[in-house]
């Protein structure tokens, strides 16, 4: 019969195995703490984009006097609180452009609400005139496929009335401006007057005979003579 082991050395090694376990399970533990602990922390916040500093008109920030729709794009005229530092802006599919009108505007003029004209057409436009002393100055901001500019001229009525009209048909508007034709020392009753046309581009195409008063205009009080009763204009 064989020798059985003494009762200690069994009480002995069931210690020893339990302590092993043990020993075992917490370095598991221990390891898988670390890994948790290591983990990085992320966040899932998204970033967020620099706010856009409002657009200024001259020392102040602008305020929207008049706004314009033409299709999907959108026309505003922007200025300071008292009209004299204007800007116009545009969003088109192309983006935002942003004008200054500065080539109108000194000290004595103001935009208004009324001062900021649009015409949708296959280059639409838009005209920004200010009025002083019975005469008007404006300039145009033309469209081009999405793509908006400045036209090159500026342009004057001595009567106070710059508008865009189709007059060739060819759907793209002109300028239409209504000039006095009273010589140059002008009797304060004097009334006669014609209307002057003009491409976007600034070229002079014609211009009407003189009425009595521009109230016999061609169309008035939306003036918009045919292109046959342009002729060569006054001198």
């Amino acid at each position: 019969m064989p020798a059985r082991a003494p009762r200690a050395v069994l009480v002995t090694l069931v210690a020893a195995t339990v302590v092993v376990v043990a020993m075992a399970a917490v370095a598991v533990l221990f390891v898988r703490f670390r890994g948790t602990a290591a983990a990085p922390v992320t966040s899932t916040q998204e970033p967020q984009a620099p706010k856009a500093q409002p657009l200024r008109c001259g020392a102040q920030e602008c305020t929207q006097l008049a706004v314009a729709k033409l299709g999907t794009e959108t026309v505003e005229l922007l200025a300071d609180a008292q009209g004299r530092a204007g800007r116009v802006r545009i969003e088109s599919a192309a983006g935002s452009s942003v004008f200054e009108t500065t080539g109108i505007q000194d000290n004595k003029s103001a935009l208004t609400s009324r001062s900021l004209e649009c015409v949708p057409g296959a280059s639409p436009a838009c005209l920004v005139r200010i009025s002083q002393n019975g005469e008007s100055l404006g300039e145009v901001f033309v469209g081009r496929s999405g793509v908006w500019s400045r036209g090159e001229s500026t342009y004057a009525s001595t009567d106070d009335y710059l508008a865009l009209r189709d007059i060739t048909g060819d759907g793209t508007p002109e300028v239409v401006a209504v000039q006095l034709s009273c010589g140059d020392n002008p009797a304060p009753s004097c009334t006669k007057a014609f209307a002057q046309v003009f491409t976007l581009s600034g070229d002079e195409i014609g211009c009407t005979r003189v009425y009595p008063a521009n109230t016999q205009l061609p169309g008035w009080p939306t003036v918009a003579p045919s292109r046959a009763q342009l002729g060569t204009c006054p001198s």
